[in-house]
């Protein structure tokens, strides 16, 4: 829910929607690949694998935001 407000009022101010897909996408897939390798590790996650994994989806929508912008993307 709180994703879908932050999307809306980005929306809103002219981000375009093609950073939500893309970073939802990417998100999602990296979350997935980072569960799996986790689970290999050790058993499943701890609150540390928890705040990594916000880390690197974090430094990867500010990726996202940085290539789309740069390739002429509106702001």
């Amino acid at each position: 829910l709180w994703g879908l407000l932050v999307s809306g009022v980005g929306v809103r101010f002219g981000v375009p929607p093609l950073f939500y897909g893309a970073g939802g996408l990417l998100g999602a897939a990296l979350l997935l690949h980072l569960g799996r390798r986790f689970r290999r590790a050790v058993g499943g996650f701890t609150g540390d694998f928890l705040g990594a994994t916000e880390q690197f989806t974090e430094i990867l929508l500010l990726l996202v935001a940085v290539f789309l912008l740069s390739n002429g993307s509106p702001p």
